[in-house]
């Protein structure tokens, strides 16, 4: 059984970078080497429409209080995975890949990450579609300005999953040609 999961990791290994890199016009652009295993966690972007964040301060979600100066304040940094949105993937669609990492059957997880507007104009999160029941989006309808981020909450409800799991949900923005495409992974046991 051991000897099954080594290979099916080193399977996964070689053929899940080549099979992300297939897919998406953001293809010729990735981070990573065709061939080469991507990291495991959500901190390794998928593609270039993500990155792992340790010095951003742009979270929104800090509250200003009297005590604090807006101009000297600092703000802890958001760490994980941030989606970054920008014309180009607003007009040619963009793929990337959030991890849940191993879950135990029957385990049901709950994993946020930011989606960063780079574009000039705010964009909305109109609707999603999802390849299977088993996750789910939480979002507001509010408008994400220029150079600000939202947090999104995704869950993965692993009750009658095994094994590894990749499945898809697409976000459609408002005005957007092409979709959002997210590849969602995870390993059963």
């Amino acid at each position: 059984m051991q000897a099954l999961r080594i290979l099916k990791r080193v399977l996964i290994a070689g053929l899940l970078p080549a099979l992300l890199a297939a897919c998406g016009p953001n293809a010729s652009r990735r981070a990573d080497a065709p061939g080469k295993a991507p990291a495991a966690g959500i901190d390794a972007p998928a593609t270039d429409t993500a990155r792992s964040n340790e010095a951003d301060t742009t979270d929104t979600d800090t509250p200003e209080t009297p005590a604090t100066n807006a101009a000297s304040r600092k703000k802890a940094p958001h760490k994980g995975l941030i989606i970054v949105l920008t014309d180009s993937t607003l007009v040619h669609g963009g793929t990337d890949t959030i991890r849940f990492g191993r879950l135990g059957s029957g385990e049901i997880a709950v994993l946020r990450f930011r989606i960063e507007n780079a574009t000039a104009k705010p964009v909305v999160l109109i609707s999603t579609q999802r390849s299977c029941g088993c996750i789910s989006l939480s979002h507001d309808a509010q408008p994400i300005a220029p150079a600000q981020s939202r947090t999104l909450e995704m869950t993965f409800d692993s009750r009658g999953e095994f094994g590894w799991q990749l499945k898809r949900m697409d976000l459609f923005f408002a005005g957007a040609t092409r979709p959002l495409r997210l590849f969602v992974e995870a390993d059963i046991e």
